[in-house]
């Protein structure tokens, strides 16, 4: 799957590295895509592919904040080291975004070119 691709869905729960959920718990198993690389396989992302996450505030960007890993239908994270992204115990479903900030808008222009251009 390309990270250009179109006519698709784009899915992920963030946790702590290293949570293994239960097989009967909510996300586990499900479809997960790496938001740093744009795929589903379980390849390890570092830190450096993060171009940049932007805390709950939105007050600043904070290139590399993260790593990401897909384990069972989530994806793994280190302990973020900043402010402002937001742990529940070992979830962090509350940052999705924001952790993958810049990925997610630059990922956002380059499928909307791929739609435009299957279009023309």
């Amino acid at each position: 799957q390309p990270a250009s691709q179109t006519n698709c869905f784009i899915s992920w729960n963030t946790f702590k590295y290293g949570t293994i959920l239960r097989a009967d718990e909510y996300f586990a198993g499900g479809d997960c895509i790496n938001p740093l690389t744009w795929k589903t396989d379980s390849t390890y992302a570092e830190a450096n592919l993060n171009a940049g996450g932007a805390p709950l505030k939105l007050n600043r960007i904070d290139p590399a904040i993260c790593d990401a890993k897909i384990n069972n239908g989530i994806l793994w994270v280190h302990k973020v080291k900043k402010n402002g992204y937001t742990r529940l115990g070992k979830s962090y479903h509350l940052c999705d975004y924001s952790l993958f900030y810049l990925n997610i808008r630059n990922n956002a222009i380059e499928r909307s070119n791929a739609y435009l251009k299957k279009q023309n």
